[in-house]
């Protein structure tokens, strides 16, 4: 117990930055590129500060969408979510001339307009009433708890301990709801728990060498408009991990041996097509239930 206790001593600072050190036979493989623990969280609080004030700018751009009634609203959320991801494609792919200004500040004028405006479309999307602001505000407020947190130097914080801010903010949240007969309306908006999750996530991700950027302690600019323009690159690896993968893997599970892990259990359901159809009608029958409940 006193071993495992002096080995957590050591690991500082692992994730709202999430995870960040990664020890594979006792060396670590994925070092920050900010050493100064100090710094290091000084960036993120910045990053998140400057995120919060995006989200803000959405509350005003929701107030307008729901005075003002436009036609074809699926196909305008559909066309704004796929030159976004366009948009943040180029910018993950050419980044290093958004680093200075005065196009780093130009960059986050771009993220910040289309971020609002896709995030506005598709919360009025939810409801068109009063409610649908909780997204935004809880979302502020997962954000906000996470950069405080950051501001202690006593506990650590870990991957759990960044994902248990976010569900337990929320939750607080959906309790008080309950309290006032309001808890269905504030259940709407739980998709900001996912959105929060990706940003701990991805400044792991941004903080190490996965997406070789090589961050620097004064680039919060730079590291809040990574958040966004590494959003292509999560959806396509989502898209990989769940689609490309077919043979048989993902949803039909890759439960046999690959030769170097022993032999797992099999299907209870050994013929591949009853398993695929059996699946196809789940999803099917989640998608009405989901249908019904909308309306």
């Amino acid at each position: 117990m006193e071993a495992i206790a002096v080995e957590n001593a050591k690991r500082e600072d692992i994730a709202v930055q999430c995870d960040l050190l990664v020890e594979t036979n006792g060396q670590c493989v994925h070092e920050f590129d900010i050493k100064d623990l100090s710094l290091r969280r000084g960036l993120v609080r910045r990053c998140y500060g400057i995120l919060i004030i995006q989200i803000g700018c959405v509350i005003p751009s929701v107030e307008f969408l729901l005075a003002f009634q436009f036609p074809h609203e699926k196909i305008v959320e559909a066309g704004t979510l796929m030159f976004n991801l366009a948009a943040y494609t180029i910018l993950y792919i050419f980044r290093d001339w958004r680093r200075v200004a005065p196009y780093n500040y130009l960059v986050l004028l771009l993220t910040t307009a289309t971020s609002v405006l896709f995030r506005s479309v598709h919360i009025v999307q939810l409801s068109r009433s009063r409610w649908v602001y909780i997204y935004p505000l809880a979302l502020i407020l997962e954000l906000f708890v996470l950069a405080l947190y950051t501001k202690q130097q006593r506990l650590k914080i870990t991957n759990s301990c960044g994902l248990a801010l976010i569900s337990g903010t929320f939750g607080l949240l959906l309790l008080g709801a309950y309290v006032f007969n309001m808890f269905f309306e504030l259940l709407t908006g739980i998709g900001c728990v996912f959105e929060a999750w990706y940003i701990i996530h991805d400044t792991h991700l941004m903080l190490t060498s996965h997406h070789g950027y090589n961050i620097q302690a004064h680039e919060y600019i730079f590291a809040a408009c990574n958040i966004h323009a590494d959003l292509a690159k999560f959806v396509w690896l989502l898209f990989k991990e769940t689609i490309l993968i077919s043979q048989d893997t993902s949803i039909q599970c890759d439960l046999l041996s690959d030769g170097q892990r022993p032999y797992l259990p099999g299907f209870d359901i050994t013929n591949a097509s009853t398993r695929r159809k059996l699946v196809r009608r789940c999803y099917a029958l989640l998608i009405v239930s989901n249908l019904i409940f909308n309306e």
